[in-house]
C-alpha cells in the first residue's frame, strides 16, 4: 500500500508533492495494516492516523452525500464521467 502511495504522490506535480508527502491521513479498516504506522513513514514523511479513522470515511461520505453540491462544484453522473473520464472533473470544477 505505501508503494501505491508513493507512486501516486510521484506521478503529481513536482510543486505539489512536498505538501502531500507531509499531510497523509490513514482512515478505514484498510491502513491497520502491520507496520503502517505513523514512525514507520520516515522523517519527510508526516502520517496521521486519528481516533475513530476506522469510520471516518463513511462519515466523510455521509457528510459529501448531505450537500447539494460540493463547494461549487456540480455533481458529476456516472453517464458523464464514463462519456468524458477524469477530465470532465477539470471540465466542471476548473
Amino acid at each position: 500500500m505505501h508503494e501505491s502511495l508513493y507512486k501516486s504522490v510521484l506521478g503529481t506535480d513536482i510543486d505539489l508533492r512536498r505538501e502531500l508527502l507531509e499531510n497523509i491521513v490513514l482512515s478505514g479498516k484498510a491502513c491497520e495494516v502491520a507496520g503502517l504506522t505513523p514512525g514507520s513513514a520516515g522523517a519527510r514523511v508526516r502520517v496521521s492516523s486519528p481516533a475513530g479513522r476506522d469510520s471516518s470515511v463513511w462519515r466523510g461520505g455521509a457528510a459529501l452525500a448531505g450537500l447539494s453540491s460540493p463547494a461549487g462544484c456540480p455533481w458529476i453522473s456516472r453517464e458523464e464521467y464514463e462519456e468524458y473520464g477524469p477530465q470532465i472533473v477539470l471540465r466542471k470544477c476548473f
